[in-house]
């Protein structure tokens, strides 16, 4: 589900918290650092909101089940490493 943002400026963003990388609190605004593709700049939202309310909102946010099941690999304990016989 999109999050709802209105940073510093007033401007509304829509942001995917799947590519929310990282929050920091600095000056008493909280900036969500995004990631989209590695190789781009992060970009950065300024948002006039307590760190913990941003945190609690994409929490909120994120998908209940993202798809992943455990492989055998990971019940083995191999964690996908091969051994030749």
């Amino acid at each position: 589900m999109l999050l709802k943002l209105i940073d510093a400026k007033g401007i509304t963003h829509w942001v995917n918290p799947l590519h929310v990388k990282m929050l920091r609190e600095k000056k008493g605004v909280t900036e969500v650092f995004i990631t989209m593709n590695p190789s781009w700049p992060s970009p950065t939202l300024k948002i006039k909101e307590p760190i913990d309310t941003i945190a609690a909102l994409i929490n909120a946010s994120m998908p209940d089940n993202l798809g992943f099941i455990p492989d055998d690999d990971l019940i083995s304990g191999s964690h996908g490493t091969t051994t030749a016989v």
